[in-house]
């Protein structure tokens, strides 16, 4: 069976700060852009590059989206984000600036981070502002790592849902990389660093 995997990243300063689409972000995705064959554009600006094996795509906060198309095996999802990291990490340098993988924002305020331009995400920053209280900043705050796993059946599909509930504990534990948010934890649910 295959799996296919989703990662974002921030990209910061050397100051920590995230760095914004235009004049940041922007220039990163338009010199990548020679060594992929597709370019997704939304109202002029490039946002989204595809090749064979990965697509690079932006969430609304300019962090950076790498989808790795499915594979059979970990070994090979790990030598294609390898490639991606050879291909930008000497754009990052031009810059001083590098990725992050961390599941909140460094340093900057959501509210300080502008919006890509894609109308989907200024509907949906107008439709957070009149709901709820984090909208925007798992808008343009959040970033995670995401796996998708096919199954063969059925009784394929049960086996690895069970499974996948019973690690998600150990594996919230060992992801949970979210700097304190406001003055509290971005989670609910109790974690070690409740107690402390």
């Amino acid at each position: 069976r295959q799996m296919c995997i989703r990662d974002r990243h921030f990209v910061i300063d050397k100051n920590g700060d995230c760095v914004p689409y235009i004049n940041g972000v922007e220039n990163i995705i338009e010199q990548l852009a020679q060594n992929f064959p597709k370019h997704v554009y939304s109202e002029g600006f490039l946002i989204g590059l595809s090749c064979d094996k990965y697509n690079i795509t932006l969430e609304p906060g300019a962090q950076i989206e790498i989808s790795i198309k499915p594979t059979e095996n970990i070994c090979e999802i790990e030598n294609i984000y390898g490639e991606f990291l050879s291909v930008i990490n000497p754009i990052l340098d031009k810059y001083s600036y590098r990725l992050t993988t961390l599941g909140y924002m460094p340093k900057s305020k959501a509210k300080d981070i502008s919006l890509i331009p894609k109308k989907r995400y200024e509907y949906m920053n107008k439709y957070f502002k009149s709901v709820g209280t984090r909208g925007i900043n798992m808008m343009r705050g959040t970033a995670s790592a995401q796996v998708s796993i096919d199954f063969a059946d059925e009784k394929d599909c049960v086996q690895k849902f069970k499974k996948a509930n019973i690690i998600s504990p150990i594996l919230s534990l060992i992801c949970d990389n979210a700097p304190v948010f406001e003055g509290c934890l971005l989670y609910t649910s109790p974690s070690p660093r409740d107690s402390t």
